[in-house]
């Protein structure tokens, strides 16, 4: 199992980082802008405040979007590190288990004395860290600008922000990778899928204001119930994050169910 992550750590090196890079280059440059911004809140408020309500549902989970406390809810939390993560985790859920079918290495692998189990979970934990690591680097960037900026939010509250942004994210992975284990055409067809169920995610909780049918289906979606604005107020969302964590667990359980039985020829 140990020789498994190692190699798939391997393989992914300059992927893993070159994402390292590009995620903290991206939370680096929102956070650098505070400075210019911060005089232009009330300014800026009242910009947003005249577009329609369903446009605004996007744009955050706080009603206040501009301000020293909503500032990273709004420019980094809510929209582009979720966006970047479930990229990042969507490609590599769908990646994974593939790469190794596609390259006819997998039957190398299990050739070897390494259970289907084993090596589920060995390439489901590289994925874990490859995507840790990214979100962690992330993190302290996060950390020390917000600091260096003068943003009031601490460091427990910024961990807390990210935790639940990378297990949002960890959800669309989780689903990309249970799809690639079904194998046959939805295995194909997983990076579409997943993506289509994170937009769709996305876009329904947006509009779920504007709209009153909306509202119920909204509850049974990931995005319902992402306030990382929450987190930044000093209030950890402990079932959000057991919720999350759960589903994510239930995905990675189907997987292993049908994958230990299906046909990898």
């Amino acid at each position: 199992m140990r020789a498994v992550i190692e190699w798939t750590l391997r393989q992914r090196r300059w992927y893993t980082t070159w994402w390292t890079v590009g995620v903290s280059a991206f939370v680096a440059v929102e956070i650098a802008f505070y400075p210019s911004f911060k005089n232009q809140f009330a300014q800026l408020n009242q910009t947003i405040d005249k577009l329609p309500s369903g446009v605004k549902g996007f744009l955050g989970d706080s009603g206040n979007y501009f301000s020293a406390q909503t500032y990273l809810n709004s420019r980094v939390f809510y929209l582009v590190v979720p966006l970047l993560l479930a990229i990042l985790m969507i490609g590599l859920g769908s990646a994974l288990l593939a790469r190794e079918e596609r390259n006819g290495t997998i039957e190398l692998l299990l050739s070897r004395p390494v259970s289907r189990s084993r090596l589920l979970l060995s390439k489901a934990f590289s994925g874990l860290l490859i995507s840790g690591i990214v979100a962690l680097i992330s993190l302290i960037i996060c950390i020390l600008l917000s600091q260096a900026v003068g943003l009031p939010n601490s460091v427990r509250e910024i961990a807390g922000a990210m935790l639940l942004t990378y297990l949002l994210c960890l959800i669309f992975g989780s689903f990309a990778f249970m799809l690639t284990a079904i194998g046959g055409h939805v295995k194909s067809s997983a990076v579409g899928l997943t993506t289509f169920f994170f937009i769709t995610t996305y876009v329904l909780t947006g509009l779920e204001g504007t709209a009153s049918w909306l509202q119920t289906p909204s509850k049974l979606l990931p995005y319902h119930y992402f306030h990382p604005q929450q987190m930044l107020d000093g209030h950890f969302a402990w079932g959000t994050v057991i919720s999350y964590s759960l589903v994510s667990l239930a995905f990675g359980v189907i997987a292993w169910l049908t994958f230990r039985r299906r046909d990898i020829a």
